[in-house]
């Protein structure tokens, strides 16, 4: 009997799972898309699935679902695919639309018409939504400054939405009155009183550290001899709260630099190497998981500290110790694999550092820095 095939439509995590895949397969990345294991893979063009997307993007741009729409949005600005910009331009002004949906839609309208930003950062500007006027805030430099502030000042009130005044904070920061200028003064001075709001600290210190205003600089060098460091840019402890918990997700899954899948589960997935993250948040505080971060030798857990095993025959071999007996070390590569190491042909051993670099403050910024903590004080 013949049986006719039923189409199911996709649900929203495998249209998600799918752009994402398709985002990432022509980039040099350190995870294998489909084996899930750690595996560097060089980049390599992906034409075929860009045209597919391309011609397909009316029907994904109706598509209701806010994760997805946001993938997709980024995916348009970052092959700088004008075609997107009359979708776009609907979801923008669409009022049953999501507030996250219209701001990151107004962010690409942005991007990919440059010669229309004046009128989009109007539009943000006037619009009674936080999400819109955070991303009409980023290009604040374009237009005149004098009549923005007091407008601004508004938008700081504790019951705004913490990306908004943060926005406002950088904001100020690049206007050129002495109004302004003075106002930075004030919220140094209640940083310094510990009036100031600990989530908005970074951006005010950024402000002072970038300004070429010499009474700005003056401020900042008096304060970074506080501590001793002139010369370091931000102090760590400045990180510890305000980070967006999202963004630190994705950097903490995506950025090679980093690698922390590797070697920890977080949330489920990723490698046995080093500890299991989940549960972080309930068994360290922030400066603590801050300090781990910065420096993984200072407290190794019990049972990952690794060890170099140099045979007679000049062989080495490196990982955690699983178990031990007489004759063999049972250890775990870093690699994630298995290894018994014979007693009877082993020269030396000897304890190493932990294989968490010690470099990822470096490879981060301070805001990534900032978003990466909050999101492990989440686990």
């Amino acid at each position: 009997m013949n049986r006719k095939a039923r189409f199911i439509p996709a649900s929203s995590e495998e249209l998600l799972a799918a752009l994402d895949v398709i985002r990432k397969w022509g980039a040099a990345r350190s995870i294998d898309p489909v084996t899930g294991l750690w595996r560097p893979v060089i980049a390599k063009a992906n034409h075929l699935l860009d045209d597919l997307l391309i011609q397909n993007q009316k029907a994904l741009f109706e598509f209701d679902d806010t994760t997805f729409l946001t993938a997709l949005m980024d995916w348009f600005v970052e092959r700088n695919q004008k075609s997107a910009v009359p979708h776009l331009e609907i979801l923008v002004a669409d009022t049953r639309q999501q507030a996250d949906i219209r701001a990151a839609a107004l962010s690409a309208l942005m991007q990919l018409n440059p010669s229309k930003r004046s009128q989009w950062f109007e539009y943000g500007m006037n619009s009674e939504i936080d999400h819109l006027r955070t991303v009409a805030l980023s290009v604040i430099e374009e237009v005149n400054d004098d009549a923005l502030l007091s407008q601004l000042l508004e938008w700081l009130e504790p019951h705004r939405q913490l990306r908004l005044r943060q926005s406002v904070i950088i904001a100020v920061g690049r206007l050129k009155s002495d109004k302004a200028r003075e106002t930075v003064f004030d919220w140094w001075k209640a940083m310094l009183a510990g009036q100031f709001p600990e989530p908005l600290k970074l951006e005010l210190l950024e402000v002072v550290q970038s300004s070429s205003h010499p009474d700005l600089l003056a401020l900042w060098q008096s304060y970074r001899g506080q501590f001793g460091n002139e010369n370091e840019a931000i102090l760590p402890f400045e990180v510890l709260q305000g980070g967006d918990l999202h963004q630190g997700k994705i950097l903490f899954n995506d950025r090679a630099e980093i690698a922390c899948l590797r070697c920890h589960i977080a949330e489920g997935k990723g490698g046995i190497v080093g500890p299991s993250l989940d549960g972080l948040g309930t068994r360290l505080d922030p400066p603590q998981i801050l300090k781990a971060v910065l420096d993984p030798n200072e407290s190794i857990v019990p049972g990952y500290a690794s060890e170099r095993f140099v045979m007679n025959d000049e062989e080495e071999y490196s990982g955690v110790v699983i178990e031990e007996n007489e004759q063999t070390i049972l250890i775990r590569q870093g690699d994630g694999s298995s290894l018994s190491v014979d007693k009877n042909m082993l020269q030396q051993r000897f304890a190493t550092l932990s294989p968490m670099p010690e470099g990822i403050a470096s490879a981060l910024n301070h805001r990534e820095l900032r978003d990466l903590i909050a999101y492990l004080t989440s686990l």
